[in-house]
């Protein structure tokens, strides 16, 4: 009995599963960095510098107890509560008057939203719009259990909040989908090809 020597077949089609494979993992590398981009651009990362200082959206600082003003331009703003003490809250509202003299209505923010940098905690409490162009007077009432500063801030669209969070889950959901389905085609592949290049000798009488 002879056993002549395997015929080597070509590993054209394991070659296009591999490499698609591989495209797809790709591809999902991409996708996963797009969702990381949109989940920052989520982030109020604005409100709070790395230290807890007041980031650099903020457009007006009120320590709790006392009297400021804020130069504004018409649109949405938040207030935020900005304390060491992650249980500090206001003894009352906040109260915004404008350049006309009326008060400007606080509303409760459309989403709940909190941060914490360093050693300070930072929740949105409420929101407002400015009518009209021109020097906001805020007043604070006092904070308890502790010091607290009210912060200022342009208030980010919904749309842009529901845009960059669609984002960041549909992100996610790809590039999980794609890195299995790419992994399993490179390894796939990877096994289909060797056996290709590795048939098993045929015994012949």
């Amino acid at each position: 009995m002879t056993t002549p020597a395997p015929a080597h077949r070509r590993a054209t089609g394991p070659a296009w599963v591999t490499f698609i494979g591989v495209a797809l993992m790709l591809i999902a590398a991409v996708a996963a960095g797009f969702a990381v981009r949109a989940f920052i651009g989520v982030l109020p990362s604005g409100v709070l510098a790395l230290d807890g200082s007041p980031g650099g959206d903020v457009v007006a600082v009120v320590d709790a107890g006392g009297q400021g003003t804020a130069t504004l331009e018409p649109g949405s703003y938040t207030v935020w509560l900005a304390a060491a003490d992650s249980e500090a809250t206001l003894t009352g509202p906040v109260q915004v008057t404008g350049p006309d003299g009326r008060t400007a209505e606080l509303r409760d923010p459309s989403t709940s939203s909190q941060v914490t940098m360093g050693d300070t905690h930072a929740v949105a409490s409420s929101t407002f719009t400015a009518a009209t162009a021109g020097q906001y007077v805020v007043t604070v009432p006092a904070a308890v259990p502790s010091a607290a500063q009210v912060l200022i801030v342009p208030a980010g669209s919904e749309r842009d909040f529901v845009t960059g969070l669609l984002g960041t889950v549909g992100g996610a959901f790809l590039s999980v989908g794609l890195a299995l389905v790419g992994a399993g085609m490179v390894v796939g592949g990877g096994i289909w090809w060797w056996v290709r290049r590795h048939p098993k000798p045929r015994p012949v009488a």
